[in-house]
């Protein structure tokens, strides 16, 4: 399920958990070693993702023999043998429902965070019994190391494997905690098989962690076994007590015991049965109540990100269709997104001319409802990863961060080396994209959501670019360059190195130390589908000021530049005059000038704040 990540779920991101089901069995060929530690991976990434505590995490296996390649718990090929095998698994009290009685479902107790991992393998001529022990040993040690609890049920000649797997691991310790299973159960296990195991009495079975509860093993009358270990045995009627291999054999060859104690187990057997369908019905309840709470509270937060996507554009159409009618909308959004239908609408795109000119792309009001919600999710995910100098569209960062860290970073140094991406959002391939984002997200569901938006086509080159003004595209953006960062970091080892979207400057005193930076960047930024801009990347003394964010960075000062500078006086002016005619709102005007000079004052800029402000006069 995961692949080296954290699953996000459609229900993580707003809709209802649906319930799940208790047990999933799969019926694997054993043929293909990995198999058994593969659910285990999986299994532990799951927790992992949903933050799934220590003490709630249990796994079982459940482990058995085919020797036709079929699960014998599920259609056994030989009738009469599988006759004989549930006449001891408690068959005769549930006379044609052989399903209900399996170990799968015996097994089922003791379920924790609803896990449970299925081997059957094809008998011992298609996986060796060394090749099995291995996989079982590695299994349980991932499981372990996870801190989940580990309980076993055996079927025949796996129950042995699974107690000479357990023996090589008596002593192994792992995080200061002993490697052991907490509960095993042997079902059809025969004695004779038991015996096959060397030094079997040197493996403390009543020691905790190394537990052994005797369902029903298979005594043959003519097998006499000597005493070679001690057994903890819970016995059906619930007592329990330490009893020795032939002692155990003695009570069960007395004249009559052995039916008396295979009725008595018959009878506790179903009425375990009774009881356990009696707790699964509360649990399903249960989750069902928690899933009509859960189903309330992410329409609640659809809700909110819908009053976070609106700010400022209240007046538009859309924007008022949609509050009008707001709670009809979120749910059906969430209906939409819970059953795969959500189709997201037209983009307007326009042009902006500013420093040059770029295609902005305006969603529907309810597409950005849609997502600020995956980014609400999503984004902690990869939040983790990013690197510390990033500093574009993240919580805690921002222009004014990027540039102090700058001018920190202007004092150690002697040279820098400014780069720039030709035209990043046009460039980004967009399934190298999603093949990132799925380095992380498993859920088909959700990763299906993001191709729709990320393979959204508006005027943009066949499989290449992402819509510059959408919310998700400037997550996108940092993810993209994510493992590029790293690259920078660690494999380069320039310490000196902070990125903004596609600006990124690195600072060092060894001049052609920057120039193989560059070449080594070059290459790794070509698998990525970009180019550096080769009119804005060059390496010149740090003494001459860093261009970055509008300003020229120096050791001691940051002045704003010319054509920043420009830009603004001209917007100015222009809002001055439409302020004056009476287009322009005067809390709107105010807003835009207080902005443009507390970003100015970053710098050292008070004389020309002072003349720019002049300007202002009451009309």
């Amino acid at each position: 399920m995961l692949r080296h990540g954290v699953p996000i779920t459609m229900a993580g991101l707003l809709a209802v958990i649906a319930v799940m089901g208790f047990w999933r069995v799969h019926v694997l060929s054993g043929r293909d070693i990995g198999v058994l530690t593969g659910q285990v991976d999986d299994k532990v990434a799951d927790w992992e993702a949903r933050r799934v505590p220590a003490s709630q995490r249990a796994i079982t296996f459940v482990l058995s023999d085919a020797r036709s390649g079929q699960d014998p718990f599920v259609e056994p090929p030989d009738p009469t043998q599988w006759q004989r095998t549930m006449e001891w698994l408690g068959h005769s009290v549930f006379a044609g429902k052989p399903a209900e009685t399996s170990l799968t479902v015996f097994a089922e107790s003791f379920q924790g965070e609803q896990s449970a991992v299925t081997w059957v393998h094809d008998g011992f001529s298609k996986v060796s019994e060394e090749g099995m022990e291995k996989e079982i040993s590695k299994a349980i040690v991932k499981a372990h190391d996870a801190g989940a609890e580990i309980n076993i049920a055996a079927q025949d000649a796996s129950g042995v494997t699974v107690l000479k797997a357990l023996k090589k691991l008596e002593g192994v310790e792992r995080g200061g905690v002993k490697v052991g299973a907490n509960k095993v159960i042997l079902a059809g296990t025969s004695w004779p098989k038991l015996k096959t195991i060397p030094s079997l009495s040197a493996y403390d079975f009543s020691k905790p962690g190394n537990i052994i509860e005797l369902a029903n093993i298979w005594v043959p009358r003519e097998e006499f076994i000597s005493k070679t270990a001690l057994l903890h045995v819970r016995y059906q009627d619930g007592t329990e007590k330490e009893t020795a291999v032939a002692d155990l054999w003695s009570e069960f060859r007395t004249e009559g015991g052995m039916i008396e104690k295979l009725c008595r187990l018959v009878r506790q057997f179903a009425t375990m049965i009774a009881s356990m369908r009696q707790v699964i019905s509360k649990q399903e309840q249960a989750l069902k109540e928690i899933a009509a709470k859960e189903a309330a509270e992410h329409a609640a937060r659809i809700a909110e990100e819908a009053r976070k996507a609106r700010r400022g554009k209240r007046s538009r159409p859309d924007v008022a269709g949609f509050e009008f009618q707001v709670e009809r909308e979120v749910l059906t959004l969430q209906r939409e997104l819970l059953d795969g239908r959500y189709e997201p609408g037209p983009s307007r795109v326009f042009e902006v001319c500013e420093s040059k000119k770029r295609l902005i792309s305006a969603v529907p009001y309810r597409d950005r409802v849609v997502h600020h919600a995956i980014c609400n999710v999503i984004e902690p995910v990869f939040e983790r990863g990013f690197i510390h100098d990033s500093y574009a569209n993240r919580k805690g960062k921002g222009t004014h961060k990027a540039l102090a860290r700058l001018t920190h970073f202007c004092r150690g140094a002697d040279y820098a080396l400014k780069c720039d991406v030709v035209k990043y959002f046009e460039s980004v391939d967009r399934e190298i994209l999603l093949g990132l984002l799925g380095r992380r997200i498993a859920d088909a569901s959700t990763l299906g959501l993001l191709s729709k938006i990320i393979g959204l086509e508006q005027g943009r080159p066949s499989g290449r670019g992402i819509p510059i003004g959408n919310l998700t595209s400037q997550l996108f953006a940092n993810i993209y360059l994510d493992e590029f960062d790293h690259f920078v970091k660690e494999r380069l080892g320039v310490r000196r190195y902070l990125r903004y979207v596609d600006d990124f400057v690195l600072l060092h005193d060894d001049k052609a130390r920057l120039h193989e930076a560059r070449a080594a960047m070059e290459a790794h930024l070509a698998t990525l589908g970009l180019k550096l801009h080769p009119g804005k990347t060059q390496v010149f003394p740090v003494a001459r000021g860093v261009p970055f964010l509008g300003f020229r960075v120096f050791r001691t000062h940051r002045l704003i530049r010319k054509t920043s500078f420009f830009h603004f006086r001209r917007k100015l002016r222009r809002n001055i005059a439409q302020w004056r005619a009476g287009l322009l709102a005067a809390g709107r005007f105010k807003a835009c000038a207080a902005g443009w000079v507390a970003h100015a004052s970053w710098g050292d800029t008070w004389g020309l704040r002072r003349n720019l402000l002049a300007e202002i006069r009451p009309g």
